[in-house]
């Protein structure tokens, strides 16, 4: 109750009266210390798995009704060991390392999934489909980095202990329709709801400092020696499609589809971030003894909060806390002409205006101007196609296209999150612009039959103020993003799937795929280089090869 509707945890004082009295935050303290220590241990739970699917198809007359359900529970445990170091640029362009760290992290997975999928076929012209989507997935996390961040004589000990809910719940209608007495006039429409959300009580993040005289970790005295976080994060969706094709017929072996549409997209999203940790006020917080002990649940117990020991503070920062929303509007045209069944041509324009505004602002704090970002563009997105059938089992394919990536809600709010992948705390940018891409892509490809093919392609895309990682100067590991100048990627790929009976009948069942891919990336920070030891260098994740092989088995129901 007392951070409820947003109200900030602040202790009474002369100059605020109305504040929480020293008894009610020993309490408030009292009740959230909990569980802070790691039990170590040689092995892990077994994973667990399980999965079961339903499903029937009814028919009367000329109509039919399927219906298929699925559910999927695993349970999988995982320990991770690593060493991560960290450099510095300096003044002179060389690199040293300023911080090691060895990583021990167990995490305990547990995905459940559930979808039902109802569909009804009204004749040959018109069908029904409705996709309910229910995908739930918690994280238990454990991990112990011991290292130093500035200087090797310094050796720490961080202890994280994270649980998050991620939920994702959608329903999709979608209908197609076909008029034979308008000229086989088609429309396909779609309206998906959704509502996702991300929980994560009681985030714990504490530190361990060795001494150099005895080589004794004891609980650190630093203003960020402990943290204690409660995240919340909900996000609601609807989106709205449809889409006309009318099919004409010039002569034989000439053909033009004609196709026009729109789409609607409306999303909305709340975040908010509570952060306490608890402070020496007292003599307890600095008897060596006391600190030494290697459990925190000892240290930060009921017996040392209050007066003569540790008191909680809420720490949310003034950047914790945001709400967003985006409307998307957009409208196409497109045209697909056939001609004597030997060249085909595409093309397109699709026309989309974005709103977004992300609104970051502090709690409790009314006179405080919220750090808004807002994007507002109307962009024009064509594409063209050309494809020549100039041999019976032969193509060839070229197509140009424009498309445009727009950074998401928290890569626009200065809210801190967690990047995934590198395991590093990441703000957002509100001055981030969408980055606009050209796509150049030409084909070859062959069909040993109708679903066995050999591609090979050259392919390249250009990309105006692409949007890369940074890291921000005089932070340590802190990392952010920004517009770099701009970027190219480049290369070829070949594509490979056979089945194996054209070496043997027995082999029949058995199909062979493979995928190889050389790329090269060049992108120009410009202004985003800011302690970058290079202007000029492949894009972040950008593998320079990739490589693919597959060998399956299909049984004669198709299932592999």
């Amino acid at each position: 109750a007392a951070t409820a509707n947003g109200s900030v945890l602040t202790p009474q004082s002369a100059s605020n009266p109305n504040g929480l009295s020293p008894l009610a935050i020993e309490r408030l303290g009292e009740s959230l210390a909990g569980t802070y220590d790691v039990d170590r241990r040689s092995r892990l739970k077994p994973d667990l798995g399980l999965s079961a699917t339903l499903g029937n198809r009814f028919e009367w007359g000329a109509n039919q009704v399927g219906v298929l359900a699925a559910l999927r529970y695993h349970n999988a445990w995982d320990t991770l060991n690593e060493t991560r170091r960290g450099f510095a640029v300096l003044g002179n362009g060389d690199l040293t390392q300023t911080a090691e760290l060895a990583v021990d992290r167990t995490v305990q997975n547990i995905d459940l999934s559930a979808f039902v999928v109802a569909g009804a076929d009204l004749g040959a012209d018109h069908h029904l489909k409705s996709t309910t989507l229910l995908l739930r997935s918690t994280e238990d996390q454990a991990q112990v980095a011991t290292g130093f961040l500035e200087d090797p004589a310094d050796i720490s000990r961080f202890t994280e202990l994270e649980y998050i809910e991620n939920q994702l719940l959608a329903e999709q209608l979608a209908g197609e329709h076909r008029f034979p007495a308008l000229q086989d006039l088609s429309l396909n429409w779609q309206y998906t709801l959704a509502e996702a959300s991300r929980y994560s009580p009681n985030t714990r993040r504490y530190r361990y400092d060795r001494s150099n005289n005895n080589q004794q970790f004891t609980f650190s005295r630093r203003s960020d020696s402990n943290d204690t976080a409660f995240a919340d994060l909900n996000d609601h969706s609807d989106d709205l499609g449809l889409g006309f094709k009318l099919p004409l017929v010039l002569n034989e072996q000439s053909y033009l589809d004609l196709g026009l549409g729109g789409a609607r997209l409306r999303r909305d999203r709340d975040s908010t971030i509570r952060r306490f940790n608890f402070i020496g006020i007292g003599p307890l917080a600095n008897d060596p003894v006391r600190i030494a002990n290697p459990s925190l649940e000892a240290i930060l117990g009921p017996a040392n909060i209050g007066a003569n020991g540790f008191a909680l503070r809420e720490n949310t920062r003034a950047t914790d806390n945001y709400t967003a929303t985006q409307k998307l509007d957009a409208v196409f045209f497109a045209a697909d002409l056939n001609w004597r069944s030997r060249y085909r041509f595409n093309a397109g324009l699709r026309y989309e205006d974005n709103r977004q505004q992300v609104s970051t602002f502090a709690l409790g704090a009314a006179a405080s101007v919220p750090v808004v970002a807002a994007i507002q563009t109307g962009d024009w997105l064509p594409a063209l196609g050309f494809t020549w059938l100039f041999a019976e089992n032969d193509q060839l394919r070229a197509t140009w296209s424009e498309t445009v990536s727009r950074p998401d809600f928290r890569e626009l709010s200065a809210a801190p999150y967690t990047d995934p992948e590198l395991d590093l705390e990441t703000i957002g940018n509100p001055d981030l612009k969408p980055s606009a891409i050209r796509h150049y892509d030409l084909r070859w490809e062959h069909y040993f039959s109708y679903s066995e093919s050999l591609s090979v392609a050259a392919f390249l895309k250009n990309f105006e103020l692409p949007i890369e990682k940074i890291q921000v100067p005089g932070t340590g590991d802190l990392q952010s993003l920004a517009n770099a100048e701009s970027a190219r990627n480049y290369g070829f790929e070949i594509d490979y799937f056979r089945g194996l009976g054209f070496l043997n009948s027995h082999l029949e069942a058995f199909y062979t795929a493979a995928n190889f891919s050389v790329i090269q990336s060049r992108i120009q920070l410009g202004r985003a280089n800011d302690i970058q030891t290079n202007d000029s260098r492949p894009l972040q994740g950008q593998s320079p090869t990739v490589l693919n092989l597959q060998l399956g088995y299909k049984t004669p129901d198709n299932h592999q």
